[in-house]
């Protein structure tokens, strides 16, 4: 049910886009996480626990800039819990330096981050689904780097807690059951 409403506004997002913006051309579009760093802050590409805090949304890639359209129920969420203001940006081409394609593969799964330094702004990350578009189509330079990562200590914690709530909820059940 969560996919299909998260794919139902992506779709939405995406006719809004083309519907306003009629002349510009798509050369990819796809799902996205997405963290903004400030100017200057260390950038770790394979994990970290703004991920856990990032706004969920839409990347559309045109041949001038970069969409981001955040999905509304999701910006407010997480630009409480991350301590960021969201909403829909846009990143001008010619304002990205240095940018890098990750592809990675973590317990399986394979996707993409896509960071991008702005000249006297913000870096943005992009997690991008795994489609070969994103390494083949963009219309700036990138270093493209593949890896494999773990899990960060983030990650883990919030497993583990995860777990012991799960175990606990099973206890409970099997207790109820043995006391009927």
């Amino acid at each position: 049910m969560k996919n299909w409403i998260t794919n139902k506004s992506l779709k939405l997002e995406l006719e809004a886009f083309k519907r306003n913006h009629p002349d510009s051309k798509i050369l990819m579009t796809g799902p996205t996480k997405v963290i903004r760093l400030p100017a200057g802050a260390a950038i770790v590409l394979e994990r970290g626990e703004n991920w856990a805090k990032s706004v969920r949304g839409i990347l559309i890639m045109t041949p001038d800039e970069l969409v981001c359209q955040t999905i509304a129920r999701f910006a407010d969420s997480h630009s409480a819990a991350s301590g960021m203001d969201f909403a829909d940006f846009n990143i001008p081409i010619h304002t990205i330096h240095d940018a890098k394609l990750l592809s990675l593969t973590q317990g399986g799964v394979r996707g993409f981050v896509l960071t991008v330094p702005t000249i006297d702004g913000p870096t943005y990350q992009f997690g991008l689904n795994q489609d070969e578009g994103w390494s083949t189509r963009l219309p700036f330079p990138a270093e493209f780097i593949q890896t494999t990562i773990g899990w960060s200590q983030y990650s883990i914690k919030a497993r583990i807690k995860l777990a012991v709530y799960v175990l606990i909820f099973i206890a409970v059940l099997i207790l109820l059951i043995v006391v009927r």
